[in-house]
């Protein structure tokens, strides 16, 4: 793994449920890391749902090697959210793929 490729910053979020004022569990998205990471476009689409513009992207963050990474954490990269699919070990314990999925509307915050 070449460390002048991880060039972008992402951060790692686990969810942490809470409850609210009902006592109903609600997710809350807490920072488990931010780390350099090198990012990969691997396929993309728009689509028209509902009346609102729907993006999807498939993309692979390349990382250093952790052994805290699970499919249930998702990523923070550049204002959009990304759902994990796959995580996959490079070499021996030498990078991590992760294959992320990512789905934002158009128009809202």
């Amino acid at each position: 793994m070449l460390p002048g490729r991880l060039d972008r910053r992402i951060v790692i979020q686990v969810n942490t449920p809470t409850q609210n004022g009902y006592g109903e569990s609600v997710p809350a998205w807490t920072v488990l890391a931010t780390v350099w990471a090198q990012v990969i476009p691997v396929s993309g689409r728009e689509a028209v749902t509902g009346g609102q513009v729907i993006a999807e992207a498939d993309t692979t963050f390349r990382i250093r090697w952790r052994d805290d990474l699970l499919p249930t954490h998702r990523i923070s990269y550049a204002e959009n959210l990304y759902d994990i699919r796959h995580i996959a070990e490079i070499g021996r314990r030498e990078g991590i793929d992760i294959v992320a999925k990512m789905q934002a509307r158009a128009g809202t915050d």
